[in-house]
């Protein structure tokens, strides 16, 4: 008698394994289904690859804001903040000299909001590659133009840009002026 309870119960105890396990096995296909794990692992970085769930409106925003930039001390830009709008922030991440090529190099990452339903972000409008300009104190200005733009990474957006005749400015600072970003916004339109 207790060999048949003893296996009852170790029928019992492999049915609700069994059951657990297949229940994990549903989760974890519906996750896969829905393109969660995506989001999960890759953030921002999973819209590129998922146009057929989600729909991009984008619109201009005028940016009044001017920021310094220190030629003299490139450190001292790094993390400035050049536009903010709630939860979405462009910060310049670094800057950099090419003496030999007459170039400043400028990284601007571009961070987004996003959950499963809606992602948004913001990046500088370009008009012929320009992006915006360099104003020093002696009146002269300067082409901020795009490098590169991408790539997307889990909660930002990279634009690399450049500024030509860096041998030119010769102040300590200058105003950088971005005056039009893009608002990337995509929303999602289906689960499937």
């Amino acid at each position: 008698m207790s060999k048949d309870l003893e296996r009852k119960q170790n029928r019992k105890k492999i049915y609700i394994l069994l059951l657990i396990g297949g229940g994990v096995l549903i989760i974890l296909f519906c996750l896969w289904l829905f393109d969660i794990f995506n989001y999960f692992y890759l953030g921002m970085a999973a819209l590129p690859d998922d146009n057929k769930n989600h729909r991009l409106f984008l619109s201009d925003v005028k940016n009044s804001n001017k920021i310094e930039l220190y030629i003299s001390d490139l450190e001292r830009n790094n993390d400035r903040l050049l536009y903010e709008n709630g939860e979405c922030k462009v910060v310049i991440e670094h800057t950099d000299v090419s003496i030999k090529e007459d170039v400043l190099y400028i990284r601007l990452n571009c961070y987004g909001s996003y959950d499963l339903t809606q992602t948004i972000y913001y990046t500088p409008k370009e008009d012929d590659y320009q992006i915006g300009q360099i104003h020093t104190t002696n009146g002269q200005s300067f082409p901020v133009e795009v490098r590169g733009v991408g790539p997307m990474k889990k909660d930002y957006y990279i634009v690399d840009a450049y500024i030509l005749k860096y041998s030119e400015l010769s102040d300590d600072k200058v105003m950088l002026e971005i005056p039009w970003f893009v608002k990337h916004d995509y929303e999602r339109t289906g689960w499937i």
